[in-house]
């Protein structure tokens, strides 16, 4: 039933995005043609704001889309082996059961493959490394403070004073 309802609804959004799409170029069509006009105001930026807007939502079209087909894939493949087991077919059985692993790992793995493909921002996080030499923000404790326990005693808390280049005051 969720596959179902994935694909319908991954189709539907391909509709809605295929639309956006066009009223797009016909605000940019517009655009064209009545520049000098009333559309002159500030039409750059929302140009260009069209543009990211359709180029976002084309991306994020797509990662739903490798998911759900990632998904799909999986659902035939457990379908599969109900059929199998229904008609104890053993010999088959057998051999779904060595092929578990594509099937699961590209579900598991394709949202987060895609995403890595499709965003900048998470490929600089991804990707971003830090360099050890550089001094640890993390100090010892300079001093103390307390505050009541959950028995009412006073329990005594680490407080490390750091100036701006990382080192304990």
């Amino acid at each position: 039933m969720f596959m179902v309802v994935s694909v319908v609804l991954t189709g539907l959004t391909s509709r809605q995005l295929y639309k956006i799409q066009l009223k797009v170029e016909v605000a940019m069509n517009l655009h064209d043609i009545f520049g000098n006009g009333r559309f002159n105001n500030n039409n750059n930026f929302e140009t260009q704001t069209r543009k990211a807007i359709v180029a976002q939502q084309r991306k994020m079209f797509i990662i739903v889309a490798v998911c759900t087909f990632s998904h799909l894939i999986k659902a035939i493949h457990q379908f599969s082996w109900v059929f199998v087991a229904y008609f104890h077919l053993s010999e088959l059985n057998a051999e779904l059961q060595k092929t578990y692993v594509y099937p699961h790992y590209l579900a598991t793995y394709s949202a987060s493959v895609t995403l890595l493909i499709f965003s900048p921002r998470v490929r600089a996080l991804l990707l971003s490394v830090k360099d050890v030499s550089e001094p640890s923000s993390i100090g010892t404790p300079t001093t103390t403070t307390s505050r009541p326990g959950r028995g009412g005693e006073e329990v005594e808390e680490p407080v490390v004073v750091m100036d701006s280049e990382g080192n304990e005051n």
